[in-house]
């Protein structure tokens, strides 16, 4: 806590404004509790349902909550909860690395978060006009749906049997990514939908883009800067428009190879959040579908672990009591 200044950042709105403002506290008196339970069943969930997000207050005191949880078997379990606005996709596992080097007296040098938050959100307003250029005569479909509040949110999962070789033997052969043609393929999906041949989707990325930003433990995006009235912190982070425009005689491989060549373009227009982008454009939705490709990584193998992952059920389709922001979350 005391090494890592995001662990220490609290949330809180400012009325006059209209906008949240990060402070990063000097010292925390950090508490967590020790519950006795039969099992471990449910007992993240129960823990998750204990906690309330709902209220602006609940972020006047860093989102991070530990328990442990002592099992009659005897073996002990941590149950941690971090709020997606001091993380993203890569800098978790990196926290968890730290904590590990830092558990064996080896704790590695990192980037403070505070230290780049400026220059990230001043680098806005210019990556918001490049937006807003390149999504110039955008026209915005939605999936048709029924918005209630208590909407279900359905997962399911799918395995797509082509070889990793063969996907790597293509983007070598066209100087492509496997991620510009898992987009491709969204797009195409988007395109039969809406019949229309110029589609847009919500593209995830990582923020990492700007030089040092690559050892900071924290969230690299602005967007919790512009988060919404309704303490929905997390909705619109690190998330940029992709948009495809397919043409009526091209091939799958052309249509990969402009993909890629607009992600490359776009590299240096990443910290822009939606929100000032649907600003500038005078719309209140760009999208609704959202896109994650977020490939596998192999873990570093380890003689004597300092901890085990508890192992959770491998569900192929399930569903929870969430009204979604988006219609469509696809990650890869």
């Amino acid at each position: 806590m005391e090494n890592l200044d995001i662990l220490r950042t609290s949330f809180h709105f400012s009325a006059e404004v209209g906008r949240w403002a990060q402070v990063v506290h000097s010292s925390l008196d950090f508490k967590w509790a020790t519950e006795k339970r039969q099992s471990i069943d449910n007992a993240a969930g129960d823990f998750i349902r204990s906690l309330h997000f709902g209220a602006e207050d609940a972020f006047h005191r860093p989102p991070v909550y530990l328990r442990h949880i002592s099992s009659s078997s005897g073996e002990d379990y941590l149950i941690v909860v971090l709020h997606h606005a001091l993380y993203d996709g890569i800098s978790l596992p990196m926290l968890f690395g730290y904590v590990k080097a830092a558990y064996k007296g080896d704790a590695p040098s990192t980037t403070q978060f505070h230290t780049f938050s400026r220059r990230i959100t001043s680098f806005e307003a210019r990556a918001t006009d490049y937006w807003a250029t390149r999504l110039k005569n955008v026209h915005p479909w939605t999936f048709p749906r029924k918005v209630s509040p208590t909407a279900d949110a359905w997962r399911t999962s799918k395995a797509v049997n082509v070889p990793k070789e063969a996907i790597d033997r293509f983007c070598r052969r066209y100087e492509v990514s496997a991620q510009s043609i898992a987009q491709a393929a969204w797009a195409k999906v988007l395109a039969i939908s809406s019949k229309h041949l110029d589609v847009i989707y919500g593209q995830v990325v990582s923020g990492r883009t700007m030089a040092g930003t690559e050892k900071i433990i924290g969230p690299v995006f602005v967007s919790t800067r512009f988060a919404c009235r309704s303490v929905s912190l997390n909705g619109l982070q690190n998330t940029i428009p992709c948009r495809v425009s397919i043409g009526t005689q091209q091939t799958n491989r052309d249509l990969v190879r402009s993909v890629h060549k607009l992600n490359l373009e776009a590299l240096p227009w990443h910290h822009a959040s939606l929100r000032s982008i649907q600003r500038a454009l005078n719309t209140t939705s760009l999208c609704d579908t959202l896109f994650l490709f977020q490939p596998k990584t192999q873990g570093e193998a380890e003689g004597n672990p300092l901890w085990v992952l508890a192992s959770r059920p491998n569900e192929k389709e399930s569903k929870s009591q969430v009204s979604p922001h988006w219609a469509i979350d696809v990650s890869l």
